[in-house]
């Protein structure tokens, strides 16, 4: 899938790199690193990137870039349930890969003109700073697996995925993410443009997450983050 692999020991983030050398190379290409110094996920949150993880940031031509990020974290969840059993791993809307109840993974996605640039951080040999353990864990905790053949897999996956994602949206996908999503059919906090309370039915084929409100008000919430479920 990828004509070019740009594998760094030490980068800042692999994707201020891949947006870097986008200006002289065509997608699709690879950015990845053993270490980031100053990886960062949504709303420009820290990510602790040490030796052992999987740190990547891939590069795109898509003709449709709609719920993008959901779409990797389904990608994401497929690779660990070759791993480790199917009902401990769930997503946390929009792009949050969760193992038993801890974050694993995470995903940014940007866009800039025709290029997608999608960011992925997974947990998989690496431990994890005491300072997170309470809401973080490593794939290494379950299982010992060698971050290239879980990289191989993944991106062996993603070719099927891609493939039906650019013939029919993310329509195609609602329904596998919705039985992942970890809070869904309980009452969650959504901190968006306001404060949202309510029960969480789902999300939509463009990715918003459905709050229900009480008396049939369901409101579309397109960007946000859940504080509490």
């Amino acid at each position: 899938m990828f004509d070019i692999t740009i594998h760094l020991k030490k980068a800042t983030s692999t994707m201020d790199i891949a947006r870097e050398v986008s200006y002289r190379l065509s997608p699709p290409f690879l950015v990845i690193s053993e270490v980031q110094t100053g990886g960062y996920g949504q709303y420009n949150r820290k990510w602790l990137s040490p030796e052992g993880g999987l740190w990547f940031t891939e590069v795109l031509e898509l003709k449709n870039y709609t719920a993008l990020s959901l779409l990797m974290s389904i990608l994401v969840v497929r690779i660990l349930e070759k791993y480790v059993p199917e009902e401990i791993v769930k997503i946390k809307w929009p792009n949050d890969v969760y193992l038993n109840g801890k974050k694993v993974a995470g995903i940014l996605t940007k866009v800039s003109g025709n290029l997608s640039f999608i960011g992925i951080g997974i947990n998989v040999e690496n431990s994890v700073s005491s300072s997170l353990s309470d809401t973080a864990t490593s794939l290494s905790y379950y299982r010992r697996v060698e971050r290239s053949r879980f990289l191989n897999k993944l991106l062996k996956e993603e070719n099927s995925l891609i493939s039906l994602y650019e013939r029919m949206g993310f329509k195609a996908f609602v329904e596998e993410y919705n039985k992942k999503l970890i809070f869904l059919n309980k009452q969650v906090v959504v901190k968006s443009r306001s404060v949202i309370c309510g029960e969480a039915i789902g999300v939509d084929e463009m990715g918003h997450l459905l709050i229900n409100k009480g008396f049939s008000r369901i409101e579309k919430i397109s960007s946000g983050t859940v504080v509490s479920f």
